[in-house]
C-alpha cells in the first residue's frame, strides 16, 4: 500500500504507524494551506477587502449586532470550516 500523496521520503518510511502519521499530517498541511488561501481572498480581495483591516474605528460603526455581512464568500468560508471540523 502506497500513501495517497507521492512523497520521495515515503519509500524510506518503513513503519506503518509512522507512514500513517505522515499521511495524516500531509492532509492537515493541505487543508490549512487551502483554508489560508480562502481566508486571505475573503479578507483582502473579495469586494475590495474588509475596511476594518485598515481603519480600526470601523469595527464599531455600526454596532456589531447591527452589522450583517452579505458576502457569499464569508458564508462559504464558514460552511467549509464547519465541514472540516465535522469530518476531522
Amino acid at each position: 500500500p502506497h500513501p495517497p500523496f507521492p512523497f520521495p521520503s515515503c519509500g524510506q518510511v518503513r513503519k506503518m504507524k509512522t507512514r500513517r502519521k505522515l499521511e495524516d499530517q500531509s492532509w492537515q498541511l493541505f487543508i490549512h494551506s487551502l483554508m489560508t488561501a480562502l481566508e486571505v481572498f475573503v479578507l483582502f480581495y473579495d469586494g475590495g477587502g474588509e475596511r476594518w483591516l485598515h481603519d480600526y474605528t470601523s469595527l464599531w460603526t455600526p454596532h456589531p449586532r447591527d452589522q450583517v455581512n452579505g458576502k457569499p464568500s464569508i458564508h462559504l468560508l464558514y460552511l467549509v470550516q464547519l465541514a472540516i471540523w465535522i469530518i476531522t
